[in-house]
């Protein structure tokens, strides 16, 4: 007679497998353009070191991101690898189900009113097409709407990471809405195009050029991780670097450091046109990260850490562009602040991790790539 199956131990395995796959898929690229880098070697003491820190968390990439930040910044055994990172402390921080929700392109203003955000022109959400105020309209209305605006910003409602599909749109007749439309069928939102202050424009006027502040709140408590400003580079709208653009840290204070990074580890003190990021300093930066860090805590409790895409208007003021919670980066977000990304609470949020576990059905989705949980819902209360 076969022994009765171990459901727990099956369900470890399960856990074990499905978390090794999303880490190969995530950084099997990422690991090839890394290895064609001169990297710093790791002493015996400084492997142990990271082992001990992150044991059950790592894969064999693990030492290789450590090589790198070292490289880049200095050996510091805190350094979060993206291995180490996804999916097991992403998903423990952010469970899917609600970063799927609450980060919907589409949903942002009607869900977070409360936050300056561009003015919204039009959404296609589910098929059904919205105005500002987020009644349902049919097409003709919403190509009204679109034609109205001299300029907007179009962006699908999902899957526009690294700024696929964001455009800058300067629509003449009515054809050019009606192809806008059917290319975009599957859902956006259309917003103003920010008119930003001339301290961020200053570094290329053809994108929005916004800073990335990402925060952590656990055990009750929210605190800053770093921050990084982003600028396109040439004629580009979008300003991330998977775009070509330029990646900068800035301390809390708003004074950007001097060195600016491109996609590929390169260094580079000034923006395309010229602008030294030395010496240049944001007056508003220390409101604006307790701004996002109150957001953080009182609107978006069911997430751990937020990647805040911010602009800074012509008047001063911050306008959220979107809110990272699938997938908000680690690497240049390190980098760029030369910092490690948790700082002095990395034991906090391994703990935590190890106390909130993904879900099995969560590590499924995230190896095929399927939506879980329930569908984003429009709120026009």
């Amino acid at each position: 007679m076969k022994p009765a199956t171990n459901q727990s131990a099956v369900y470890r395995a399960s856990m074990s497998y499905l978390a090794k796959c999303v880490k190969q898929r995530v950084c099997r690229h990422a690991a090839q353009q890394i290895s064609a880098l001169p990297l710093a070697d790791l002493t015996a003491e400084e492997v142990a070191l990271i082992k001990g820190r992150w044991n059950g968390f790592g894969s064999e990439y693990t030492l290789l991101y450590h090589r790198l930040y070292k490289t880049m910044c200095g050996f510091d055994d805190r350094w979060v690898a993206e291995d180490a990172y996804s999916p097991l402390i992403l998903r423990a921080l952010n469970p899917r189900r609600y970063a799927l929700e609450l980060s919907h392109k589409a949903l942002l203003p009607s869900r977070y009113p409360q936050i300056p955000q561009p003015r919204c022109v039009a959404v296609c959400h589910e098929g059904v097409y919205y105005n500002h105020t987020f009644q349902p309209i049919d097409r003709q209305s919403v190509a009204a709407l679109l034609m109205n605006e001299e300029a907007f910003i179009i962006k699908p409602t999902f899957d526009a990471m690294q700024g696929r599909g964001v455009m800058h749109i300067h629509v003449h007749t009515k054809r050019d809405v009606e192809r806008l439309l059917e290319e975009y069928k599957n859902g956006f939102v259309a917003q103003e195009v920010v008119c930003q202050s001339d301290l961020t424009g200053q570094f290329n006027t053809h994108s929005v050029n916004t800073f990335r502040i990402t925060t952590l709140s656990i055990n009750g408590r929210a605190s800053l991780c770093g921050i990084l400003f982003r600028c396109g580079q040439g004629n580009t709208c979008v300003d991330n670097g998977a775009a070509g653009g330029l990646m900068v840290g800035v301390d809390g204070e708003g004074r950007f450091l001097p060195t600016a990074y491109d996609k590929f580890f390169n260094r580079h003190t000034e923006s395309g046109n010229g602008v030294k990021f030395e010496g240049v300093v944001i007056p508003q930066m220390q409101h604006i990260v307790d701004q996002a860090l109150s957001w953080h805590s009182n609107l978006m409790p069911e997430c751990g850490i937020v990647g805040w895409d911010i602009a800074l208007a012509s008047d001063g003021k911050a306008r959220l562009i979107e809110i990272n919670l699938r997938w908000p980066g680690i690497v240049f977000e390190q980098i760029c602040p030369g910092q490690p990304l948790f700082g002095e609470r990395t034991s906090e949020v391994l703990e935590y991790a190890r106390q909130h576990s993904p879900r099995l059905e969560e590590l499924v989705a995230e190896r095929f790539n399927i939506n879980v949980g329930r569908k984003p819902t429009i709120n026009r209360e």
